[in-house]
């Protein structure tokens, strides 16, 4: 490795260095702002455990029959089901691409992805 590019690698690190050491000053100078960080990050641990979000992934596959001959085609979906503290309790949202089947001579048939709660 070239000396100059290691002499810049070495300011960048004590560039962070001074950085970090920084913003723990401000930490050990004032303890309440430490408390008052250390109570939001509970407070968030407390709600997302209390109301979590389930993600399901899946492929969907469709098959064409046209004249004798089979075509396929898939697509992956996401489906995330989010439980709320407010009502409605559940969210539901669906990502995710439409399926197109290649059905030679340059002939495509797709479907549209329905979005439902």
């Amino acid at each position: 490795m070239p000396l100059a590019t290691v002499s810049v690698i070495r300011q960048s690190f004590d560039q962070v260095r001074q950085l970090l050491l920084g913003a723990f000053g401000v930490w050990q100078r004032r303890p309440g702002l430490r408390l008052l960080a250390l109570i939001g990050v509970g407070l968030f641990a407390v709600y997302k455990l209390s109301y979590p979000t389930h993600t399901h992934r899946y492929r969907i596959t469709v098959n064409v029959d046209v004249d004798g001959q089979l075509h396929s085609g898939s697509s992956g979906i996401n489906r995330k089901a989010k439980i709320l503290p407010d009502a409605p309790p559940y969210a539901f949202e669906s990502v995710g691409e439409a399926v197109f089947v290649d059905m030679g001579f340059g002939r495509m048939n797709g479907g549209k992805m329905a979005r439902y709660s």
